[in-house]
C-alpha cells in the first residue's frame, strides 16, 4: 500500500465511513498532506471500523456478536479509587479479572512530553523486546479475546 495515492486512499476510507479525515486535505501544507497520507497508509480502515462497531457500538450492526461478547459501560457510582479498596475488595476484583468476568481499560495520560516523546504516552517505547506500545498490546489482547 506504500504507493497508494490520495484518491485511492480517500476512496478506501470513504468506503469504510472514514472519508472525513480528508475533508480539509486541500488546506494542508504539502508536508502536512504527505504526513497525513503516510499515516493513512499505515491504517486498515476495515479493521478500525470493525473495532469501533464491536467495541463502541457493542456490535449492534453485527450479526456475529453474541450477548456475552458485548461491552457495557459501568455506572459512575461503581467507579472506585484503587487506593480506597480493602484487601477483600481487591481480591474479589482480581479474581473477576482473571476469570474474564470484567475488563477495564483506562486510556489516560497526556502527550508524553515529560517522557521526552512526541507521541502519546500509550505509544511510548517502554523497552519491551517486541518494541510494542501499550496501545498495541491492549489492542492485540482485545482482538484475541
Amino acid at each position: 500500500m506504500e504507493s497508494t495515492s490520495y484518491t485511492s486512499l480517500k476512496e478506501l476510507f470513504t468506503t469504510h465511513g472514514q472519508g472525513h479525515i480528508f475533508d480539509h486535505f486541500d488546506t494542508l501544507s504539502a508536508a502536512d498532506q504527505a504526513h497525513l497520507l503516510n499515516e493513512a497508509r499505515q491504517l486498515d480502515p476495515s479493521l478500525t471500523t470493525g473495532l469501533y462497531r464491536d467495541l463502541v457500538l457493542n456490535g449492534t450492526d453485527s450479526q456475529q456478536s453474541s450477548e456475552h461478547e458485548k461491552f457495557e459501560p459501568i455506572e459512575l457510582e461503581m467507579v472506585k479509587d484503587r487506593s480506597e479498596l480493602g484487601d477483600k475488595e481487591r481480591e474479589i476484583g482480581n479474581a473477576l479479572i482473571r476469570e474474564g468476568g470484567v475488563a477495564v481499560v483506562v486510556l489516560a495520560g497526556g502527550q508524553g512530553t515529560r517522557l521526552g516523546s512526541d507521541r502519546p504516552k500509550g505509544e511510548y517505547n517502554i523497552g519491551l523486546p517486541s518494541g510494542k506500545s501499550i496501545f498495541q498490546i491492549l489492542t492485540e489482547r482485545f482482538i484475541k479475546a
